[in-house]
């Protein structure tokens, strides 16, 4: 059954746009159901790939999941028709061949762009950015999706050119990538090491997708802490970082609770809580006991998982609660 998918796939490879073979058992192509874009004609968000002895088709914008047979179906009627004698001839049941598989959806992570770059647990045992993880308390389970580049702007720039016009200053960052919620990579962030600025470097890959950490993670139908920063979201179970978008992303209806750092003086942070406070949002405003700046500080300073999640839990507020909680806190040095 694979070596006629494979045969066919090529068959029909000229009637769906933007074709490309991206490895074995791996194609990709604008979706031929939903178009992909109208605006953007380069968009290519289908995906074939195999599952044991077949393959599978997964669109990543309108979320169609279904076996190749069927894509083609609705490409070729008449390839179609050779395709399932071709089958026939190789002693497949009109049964089997009709039939609706049923399959779990299997998530594709595209990191074709990052397979040159390291990832940290792939580093010597003495590297200093394992070092650097350690003394952090990243999570280890996590360094299997971090990579170092060291030439981040040059990096940025074999994947969109001219990015960044200016590459004399280049140094490392620390790579975390974006997926979204099919395990599409979306973008990715550039964490310094040491005091460049912006600390921060966002690359979106996608225009259209949301700049949001974690979405390939978390569970929409439970409670979802939304934090400011993907690292600190490695430490709270449910959560998403905004790495600098605003809630107008998140999916509607969602049971959010909103986790800014600690920093009262910082104005950009102030406005943004206002803004939650005023629609009504549940938001943790940080007690007076706790003094380091984010979640990540709170774990180098000892502090557990669980006792944060139990501080956010009971420092969380809306309308005139969180109105009055915020002007003391405002307050604070």
């Amino acid at each position: 059954m694979l070596m006629t998918d494979l045969d066919y796939i090529h068959s029909c490879s000229h009637k769906l746009r933007n074709f490309k073979k991206k490895k074995d058992y791996l194609y990709n192509f604008s979706c031929p159901v939903c178009g992909d874009s109208q605006k953007k004609k380069t968009k290519a968000r289908g995906y074939l790939y195999r599952v044991k002895d077949m393959m599978l088709y997964r669109c990543h914008n309108c979320g169609l999941s279904t076996t190749f047979g069927k894509l083609l179906e609705r490409v070729d009627a008449d390839l179609y028709k050779r395709y399932v004698l071709a089958r026939y001839s190789n002693g497949e049941s009109k049964h089997t061949i009709h039939d609706d598989i049923e399959y779990k959806q299997v998530v594709i992570k595209e990191t074709t762009l990052l397979d040159t770059v390291k990832t940290v647990s792939r580093l010597s045992l003495d590297h200093p950015v394992r070092k650097y993880m350690q003394m952090r308390k990243i999570p280890e389970e996590r360094w299997d999706e971090l990579r170092l580049v060291n030439k981040f702007c040059t990096f940025v720039n074999r994947i969109i050119p001219n990015k960044f016009t200016n590459v004399d200053q280049d140094h490392p960052r620390l790579i975390i990538p974006f997926h979204d919620k099919t395990g599409k990579l979306i973008g990715f962030q550039g964490r310094a090491f040491g005091k460049e600025k912006p600390k921060y470097l966002t690359i979106m890959l996608d225009d259209d997708a949301p700049k949001l950490y974690g979405l390939d993670k978390v569970n929409f139908s439970e409670k979802v802490y939304v934090l400011e920063g993907p690292i600190d979201s490695m430490f709270i179970d449910n959560s998403i970082a905004m790495a600098g978008a605003d809630a107008s992303k998140l999916p509607d209806n969602g049971d959010y609770t909103f986790v800014y750092d600690n920093e009262p003086r910082n104005p950009e942070i102030v406005r943004r809580m206002q803004k939650h406070i005023n629609n009504g949002d549940a938001i943790c405003i940080w007690p007076d006991t706790v003094g380091e700046k984010d979640i990540n500080d709170m774990i180098i300073a000892g502090k557990s998982k669980l006792e944060i999640i139990e501080i956010i839990s009971k420092s969380t507020h809306k309308n005139l609660s969180a109105k009055m909680r915020f002007t003391e806190w405002k307050k604070c040095e």
